[in-house]
């Protein structure tokens, strides 16, 4: 990913993400800490952080794996990340396919397996937790 520098906003920011980057960007901030920054914002679209996704920095593609907004397909490209930090931000994130989660349980790190069965299994007691509810609200 390019390093952005001064206050121009990157070509492929669209006016609607100038809020977002101005409430990240910071005068004395280096690039990667907006970049950070951006990553994690509730407002930043999912093509912009498809491209987060392939920074060179891992603080910027675990920011990325931790966003609620990240489509599926980048989260499972992360989940093949070679850094075991990004893999293991991957198997924490509750939005996430479940078929994903089962990669991540035969990961060759240990924490990272052991962080994506306990993702697994708090999912399942969520669904059982929303599947009670839906019982006694029809009762």
């Amino acid at each position: 990913m390019d390093a952005h520098v001064g206050n121009a906003l990157p070509v492929e920011f669209g006016s609607t993400d100038v809020v977002a980057y101005q409430s990240c960007y910071r005068a004395g901030d280096n690039a990667l800490s907006w970049i950070k920054e951006i990553g994690r914002s509730v407002v930043t679209p999912a093509y912009v952080l498809k491209r987060l996704a392939l920074c060179s920095n891992s603080e910027v593609r675990m920011a990325v794996a931790d966003h609620l907004n990240t489509p599926q397909d980048v989260l499972l490209f992360l989940a093949a990340d070679d850094d075991p930090d990004v893999r293991y931000a991957v198997a924490e994130n509750h939005n996430i396919n479940r078929d994903v989660l089962g990669f991540l349980c035969a990961d060759a790190n240990p924490y990272v397996g052991y962080r994506a069965e306990q993702t697994l299994t708090r999912l399942k007691d969520l669904e059982i937790l929303r599947s009670s509810a839906i019982i006694c609200a029809s009762a």
